[in-house]
């Protein structure tokens, strides 16, 4: 269903690059949860309508939140407006917590910084978002993470010396492939460098997979032999 929407987006909108249609198509899946479950969402569909309506007038006006949000609207679909440092997933051994930097005129520090703990592992993931974003919700955030998701493909500034010190990941994951903008941005890598966290770049590695026990396994995709390889350091 994402690769089709994906596809659905390019050819309506030929200015998406497929980058930005994949992106648009995974946040469009995420917002998929049932506004009548624990969510205690309204339940009609007029009711529906106005919170959609009422949504649009909170600032979401980039071009990606009109298409989510039209899409939404058009075909039905149910979605739920986290919160800053909103618990969204709390089992045995797992949480999973949301941050909302909420930085005015700057669209990537509006991403979703998302930080999970499974067991006494932890992730955080920086969305589109760069130190700046990381300042405003630092005071939330453990140091010492032990898989750092680099912010917007690790550009210029996704990092600075200050939040790579407080975080100290043990690993950084890297989401990019060959491109104009020079990402990863050499600067962010070295930064990671100076702390001899372990990187793994998509480019490089393509797919990865992370399985987590007590401790980490990473392997990634093989396009030659077909097969999951481990990734070694």
């Amino acid at each position: 269903k994402l690769f089709r929407y994906s596809n659905y987006l390019r050819y309506q909108h030929n200015s998406y690059t497929e980058e930005e249609a994949d992106k648009m198509a995974v946040q469009v899946f995420k917002f998929r949860n049932n506004m009548n479950d624990t969510y205690g969402m309204p339940e009609s569909q007029q009711a529906k309508k106005n919170f959609i309506d009422e949504m649009v007038q909170q600032n979401r006006t980039t071009k990606t939140a009109k298409e989510i949000l039209s899409y939404l609207k058009e075909n039905k679909l149910n979605y739920k407006i986290i919160n800053n440092n909103e618990t969204i997933l709390k089992e045995d051994n797992l949480e999973i917590k949301t941050f909302l930097p909420s930085l005015s005129n700057e669209n990537n520090e509006n991403s979703i910084i998302t930080y999970l703990k499974y067991k006494n592992k932890n992730i955080l993931f920086m969305a589109d978002c760069s130190y700046k974003g990381f300042e405003k919700i630092k005071k939330f955030i453990p140091n010492n993470i032990d898989i750092l998701k680099i912010g917007h493909h690790g550009a210029q500034n996704s990092i600075n010396k200050q939040m790579i010190n407080y975080l100290y990941p043990k690993y950084s994951l890297i989401s990019s492939k060959e491109n104009d903008y020079n990402h990863p941005h050499y600067s962010t890598v070295n930064l990671l460098n100076e702390i001899n966290s372990k990187i793994i770049q998509t480019k490089n590695h393509g797919f990865v997979k992370l399985i987590i026990n007590d401790d980490f396994k990473i392997y990634h995709f093989n396009s030659v032999n077909k097969k999951l390889e481990k990734i070694t350091f």
